[in-house]
């Protein structure tokens, strides 16, 4: 199971995972960065055993100043631990140990759009992967200013609310044809500004056609089914990621649901919206 003696003194080696990660640590490595040869046939270097559910996902793979590797990885899709070993030679590595980093915090969710990103390019350094995550955040802001504002300037809020949404979604199902981590930050970009968009004359609409304690209702029930999809989703995703090996199912299903948004937006009944041009 020796490294190949074919390999160049300067090369670029990439870490990655199988299935659901319970075979362990496998690696390819490339002159370019861009055409690559898997090493030791596809078979794993490195089985995990600790963990909540011994597997290892995400390995990140580092090797310091002193010559060794360091790696941690991802154990579980739920769990309080992280993986790490290292080792001189990727052959024979240190004791494998499951280090709880966010024991203190149960409650904690995963974090999507940094492994989005950075499964796209192995060219870009974990700070320059951070310095790409604001942009579509900061873009999303200028859309919610610009439409809200184009939203209060014509007094209306249907197709303000709907027209971004379907962009949003739309962007969504594209993020699975992405193949480079500046068109993925483009259109997480136009995800964003779809989404905080449409935010503005969204919410605008209930008290337009709604008042009273009907109003109030209304506004529980927009709350109730928000808060219950921000629960739903995340699993969801999670789920569909476990059976694809990425993200982009989970990711093109949220764009359809923006898409069905949309469309209930449209669909508002005719006598609210004659209610709502009183």
């Amino acid at each position: 199971m020796a490294l190949s003696s074919d390999l160049p003194e300067t090369c670029y080696l990439f870490s990655y995972f199988t299935g659901n990660g319970e075979d362990g640590l496998h690696l390819a490595w490339s002159r370019d960065g861009y055409t690559w040869i898997i090493l030791n046939q596809g078979k794993s270097y490195l089985t995990p055993t600790v963990g909540e559910s011994k597997l290892m996902r995400d390995p990140c793979l580092l090797r310091g100043p002193d010559g060794v590797f360091r790696m941690v990885w991802t154990t579980a899709w739920k769990g309080v631990t992280i993986g790490y070993a290292s080792s001189k030679d990727l052959l024979t590595w240190t004791p494998q140990q499951a280090v709880p980093v966010m024991a203190d915090e149960p409650t904690t969710l995963n974090s999507w759009a940094p492994q989005l990103v950075k499964s796209l390019s192995i060219l870009y350094s974990n700070s320059m992967v951070g310095l790409f995550l604001p942009i579509p955040y900061l873009m999303g802001l200028a859309g919610m200013i610009f439409i809200s504002h184009s939203s209060d300037r014509t007094a209306e809020r249907r197709y303000h609310a709907a027209i971004p949404a379907f962009a949003g979604g739309a962007t969504l199902v594209l993020l699975g044809a992405a193949h480079s981590a500046f068109v993925t930050v483009v259109l997480l970009s136009f995800v964003a500004i779809g989404v905080y968009g449409s935010m503005g004359p969204f919410w605008a609409l209930p008290s337009e056609f709604l008042t009273g304690l009907s109003a109030a209702a209304g506004i529980a029930l927009i709350n109730s089914v928000g808060n219950l999809g921000g629960l739903v989703g995340p699993y969801m995703i999670g789920a569909i990621a476990m059976r694809t090996g990425n993200l982009h199912g989970g990711l093109a299903l949220a764009g359809v649901f923006l898409f069905v948004s949309a469309a209930l937006v449209l669909l508002l009944p005719t006598k609210a919206r004659a209610l709502a041009k009183r």
